[in-house]
């Protein structure tokens, strides 16, 4: 089922991309060292962490910091855990960052680039910022649910909510997510239209 709202502002975080290369140049290291921002559960195959340091491969148990990207090849696949709690997995040929760490009462801020993923995540109270996942096409606003999202090959996103109210915002205006429902986001000027498409995984 999906509920259609209007977006209550211009969603220019669809640009965030940009930013995050400018962050980057300004403050190259990673905090993975420090406070990690999640943990590796399972990887197998080509998984690697790419920071201002370089490209290394990830196993079981491996810190990522705030500001890493990871990629999985062809084969690879990986699981991990944020230190909020959630639990990310990603299929072969996927971009995920950890982009911005909760500040100053403003969102978690993740950025999914490429492939596949499954979001298992815990309900946050209800004073506490929700986190923004930003794809190219849209922002997902979750706040605990558990739902998939998956590039298709024009470019296109498919999110499906497994269980829990799932927001997903463009330029165009915001709609939610009810009851298994699905969408494809085929661009960001215009809101999310339903379908039964849904990723797979293997």
């Amino acid at each position: 089922m999906v509920r259609r709202a209007c977006p209550s502002r211009l969603l220019a975080m669809l640009g965030l991309a940009c930013a995050v290369a400018a962050a980057h140049a300004q403050n190259p290291e990673t905090s993975a060292s420090s406070s990690p921002a999640a943990s590796v559960l399972f990887a197998s195959g080509d998984a690697r962490v790419h920071r201002a340091t370089g490209a290394a491969p990830l196993t079981r148990g491996a810190p990522i910091g705030w500001g890493d990207a990871i990629v999985t090849g062809a084969d690879g696949k990986l699981q991990m855990r944020l230190s909020e709690g959630a639990m990310l997995s990603l299929q072969p040929g996927s971009q995920f960052e950890l982009t911005s760490a909760r500040a100053a009462r403003q969102p978690l801020r993740l950025l999914f680039g490429a492939g596949t993923l499954r979001w298992t995540g815990k309900a946050l109270p209800p004073d506490v910022p929700g986190i923004e996942l930003h794809t190219q096409r849209a922002v997902i606003e979750v706040r605990g649910a558990t739902f998939s999202a998956a590039y298709n090959a024009d470019g296109s996103v498919n999110i499906a909510t497994e269980r829990d109210p799932l927001q997903i915002c463009t330029r165009a205006g915001c709609i939610t997510l009810t009851d298994d429902g699905a969408v494809r986001v085929r661009s960001d000027d215009v809101v999310p239209t339903q379908t039964n498409a849904r990723a797979t995984f293997r």
